[in-house]
């Protein structure tokens, strides 16, 4: 039975970055490892009809060695550049098969009761545009370990998922 389209978040995969295991703590003996895992849990969860918005911090590798992984992931990718993100260049930004978009990006949810904004950036903010009225903020960069808690706003790293993307509807209260 199919089902309808979602719409995922994710951030922090750190494709090509040799030390992240260590630095993060992560449970792979080696990057191919990793790999491997982040590529079948991303399918696990996400289909080809889905969209996927990549809160940076995706790759360390060159523009080519990151399609290449770009490529074996489903969905409909759009990339908020985070400070790792050397690959995304003109050649990215002309590629039909991928989205790049702002730094920061609101985004309107339409729920049967209300409509909701998500604000997406690579980086957690202390204030958000509409945050007063509920809105949501989704980050990366923190890998998990940001101390101070702030209302409706959460880290969506794959290092806070067992490596997996996160449901949008997950967030809508």
């Amino acid at each position: 039975m199919k089902r309808n389209p979602q719409v995922l978040v994710t951030a922090d995969q750190h494709f090509f970055h040799n030390n992240i295991i260590k630095f993060s703590e992560r449970p792979f003996k080696d990057r191919e490892e990793m790999h491997s895992v982040l590529i079948k849990k991303w399918n696990a969860a996400v289909m080809p009809e889905d969209v996927i918005y990549i809160l940076g911090d995706f790759s360390f590798g060159s523009y080519n060695q990151t399609m290449s992984i770009i490529y074996q992931l489903n969905g409909n990718k759009k990339f908020i550049p985070g400070g790792h993100d050397s690959w995304i260049n003109n050649k990215a930004r002309n590629n039909q098969d991928i989205e790049i978009t702002k730094d920061i990006l609101e985004v309107k949810y339409m729920g049967k009761e209300k409509e909701l904004w998500f604000i997406f950036c690579h980086y957690p903010i202390e204030e958000w545009n509409k945050k007063h009225y509920g809105s949501i903020h989704l980050h990366g960069h923190s890998h998990g370990n940001l101390k101070r808690i702030v209302e409706n706003r959460y880290d969506i790293g794959v290092d806070t998922n067992n490596f997996y993307p996160y449901f949008l509807k997950d967030f809508i209260k």
